[in-house]
């Protein structure tokens, strides 16, 4: 025989190995069912993969979450190579959906293994989330369903064919996904980096343009004043000295003033300020000093929701160092605290303090003491003046620097502001713009987003406006009929406007991305009855139906469908009909669907040309006509 032929007949042979016996065909409900569990696997991973990758927060994955606890545990990514397990996650989670298919619901021995680790994989995961105290939801949900197609594989015989099949189409999409996630992910970091470029640029511009203004009046001296000896590099500031902290590094005359508002629990703070503490120690003609905006609502009245419980604690036990010792004190402190996350223990805590020569029960007496948390609640109130509501936010010379995030950011503008050459002044030369300011560059600089354009009759205004606005909102939301009120008034003294209006009701029956208790139970009846409108008599039917429901927010049932469609002199009962038409629910589901995609985690949500308005309220006070305003000069 040739060598040809026994060539054929050995591959023949492998062939028939991994080929299922005559009439073998799918197991039924066994199949269905694996097939049902991966496919939610996938989409879990899928879901916590897209939050990653676009930064477009899941319902009740936002800051301070469980969802973004896990992510940033150190079991949030694959030790060595940084890569998000929901990455990895989603390809092995595909993978497994291949093989599973590509064998017809058949086990093969490979295939049983495969499950196997992954199952021991998720019960791991499981238990870290449970200690950790970080039950993130979607990821419950994956891991549940893997465990219980492992169970349900578990048990089932056996099969001598398909380990190639599990392998080919396994290893196939493993890769094909994989490749696919991290072009993703490339993508949106180059977009990224260059919203943040340009954010830098526009903030060094500012900067140094800064510099040709001339100082401020200088009070002359007293005459026959005694001389008094030049502050210490690292004297402590009080806020009549200007725009700076109460402990400061560097000279009180200084080129190069850095002012940073700042939270221990931050991750990005610890960053930024290991940088500019390095470089203000290089540098003589460059002062730093800390304010405090701990995202705790312990201590910070705006935050709502605490993000990092001992961000209040931490603070205060950086200002206890500083009372009791002076800046040196402080900074040591300061240093100390990041080095811990801003986390600690009593313990760890009492342990430094021993290390540092503390006496520690005057240090434990000042730091609950109320002169600490006044000293932190005054930082907040000035954040909170200027807009503040992340960390870190950062000033150079009185400018707030945009755009940190781009790579060597800090390096690159402390550069470019000495580059400039600016002359040495105090911090009463710097005065950072004010909240109102500070807001409209929020929305100027976000990121333009593709925003899909809402039915003719649920727009207002030229289609070629110089500005167009994009609301998602719920007709039983206050704050949505205030917007929708005023937005309407703005439309209609303005030629250049259009507004379109999204539903977004707070109500799961019809709103994907409410997963939790419906918060008004008639949102998505009235939504209902706008778009039944809409369709039944146009533009002038539609408004009518929109202003009156955001004007009776009480009303309810067919009373109010009834009323409203007087008011828009539509027939009563043809409006209740069409209320249940599939095309009329859709197109609900379908507008919240398309909110929660582009970030809309609350109501109103508003897009002006493309960007999202960060903030649409100062306190109590409207800022839409100003961002308006300023959109329609800008194009």
């Amino acid at each position: 025989m040739g060598s040809r032929q026994r060539n054929q007949r050995a591959t023949g042979s492998r062939a028939k190995k991994d080929k299922p016996p005559a009439g073998s065909g799918t197991t039924g409900p066994v199949f269905v069912t694996g097939s049902v569990l991966l496919t939610v696997c996938v989409l879990g991973a899928a879901a916590l993969s897209f939050d990653h990758l676009t930064g477009i927060r899941l319902p009740g994955c936002g800051e301070g979450s469980p969802c973004a606890k896990a992510a940033a545990s150190a079991w949030g990514t694959l030790p060595g190579v940084g890569w998000p397990v929901a990455f990895a996650g989603l390809a092995w989670f595909a993978a497994l959906l291949a093989a599973w298919l590509a064998v017809r619901g058949r086990v093969a021995p490979i295939l049983r293994n495969l499950v196997r680790i992954g199952a021991v994989a998720s019960a791991g995961l499981i238990v870290v989330m449970i200690v950790g105290g970080y039950l993130c939801k979607y990821c419950l949900a994956t891991h549940i369903a893997n465990l219980l197609f492992w169970l349900l594989i578990e048990r089932r015989p056996l099969v001598a064919w398909g380990s190639r099949r599990v392998l080919t189409a396994g290893v196939v999409t493993f890769v094909v996904v994989t490749g696919l996630v991290g072009a993703i992910q490339q993508r949106e970091r180059r977009a990224a980096t260059a919203r943040a470029e340009a954010n830098l640029a526009g903030s060094l511009e500012r900067m140094t343009a800064a510099t040709s203004q001339p100082a401020p009046p200088v009070q002359a001296p007293v005459v026959d004043a005694p001389a008094q000896a030049a502050p210490p590099t690292t004297a402590p500031a009080t806020d009549a000295a200007g725009f700076v902290g109460r402990y400061r590094l560097g000279p009180e005359k200084a080129a190069i003033r850095v002012v940073v508002f700042s939270d221990y629990q931050c991750k990005e703070c610890r960053r930024i300020e290991g940088e500019l503490l390095r470089i203000t120690r290089q540098r003589d003609d460059m002062a730093l000093s800390i304010k405090h905006f701990p995202m705790c609502a312990d201590c910070n009245r705006r935050v709502k929701r605490t993000m990092h419980p001992n961000a209040c604690w931490a603070a205060r036990a950086a200002e206890a160092a500083g009372i009791l010792r002076g800046h040196e004190a402080f900074w040591a402190m300061h240093e100390w605290l990041f080095a811990q996350g801003g986390a600690f223990t009593r313990a760890r805590l009492r342990d430094e303090l021993r290390t540092q020569g503390y006496d520690i029960a005057e240090f434990e007496r000042t730091m609950t003491g109320d002169e600490t948390l006044e000293r932190i609640k005054r930082d907040v109130d000035e954040g909170i003046r200027l807009g503040v509501w992340f960390t870190p936010t950062i000033y150079i010379n009185g400018v707030e620097l945009r755009g940190w995030e781009a790579p060597q950011a800090i390096p690159r503008a402390i550069a470019a502001v000495a580059a400039s050459h600016p002359p040495a002044r105090t911090a009463k030369a710097d005065h950072p713009a004010p909240a109102l300011e500070k807001l409209i560059g929020d929305w100027r600089e976000g990121r333009r987003l593709r925003i899909p354009p809402a039915p003719a009759y649920r727009a207002l205004g030229p289609a070629d406006a110089r500005v167009r606005i994009s609301v998602w909102a719920d007709m039983r939301h206050p704050g949505s009929a205030e917007a929708d009120k005023l937005i309407r008034e703005l439309r209609a003294k303005r030629g250049d406007v259009r507004y379109e209006y999204h539903y977004f009701p707070f109500n799961k029956d019809c709103n994907p991305a409410v997963r939790k208790a419906t918060k008004y139970p008639e949102a998505c009846r009235v939504a209902y009855a706008a778009e039944a409108a809409g369709r039944l008599g146009g533009a002038e039917a539609y408004w009518a139906v929109h202003r009156w429901m955001f004007a009776h927010q009480d009303a309810s049932g067919n009373a109010a469908v009834r009323a409203a469609a007087s008011a828009a002199g539509l027939d009563a009962e043809a409006l209740l009909a069409e209320m249940n038409a599939p095309e009329v629910r859709r197109a609900v589901v379908k507008d919240a669907r398309a909110g929660r995609r582009l970030g809309a985690t609350s109501v109103p949500t508003i897009f002006i040309n493309g960007r999202k308005v960060p903030r649409w309220k100062l306190d109590d006070r409207n800022i839409l006509p100003r961002i308006i305003a300023t959109a329609a000069e800008e194009r």
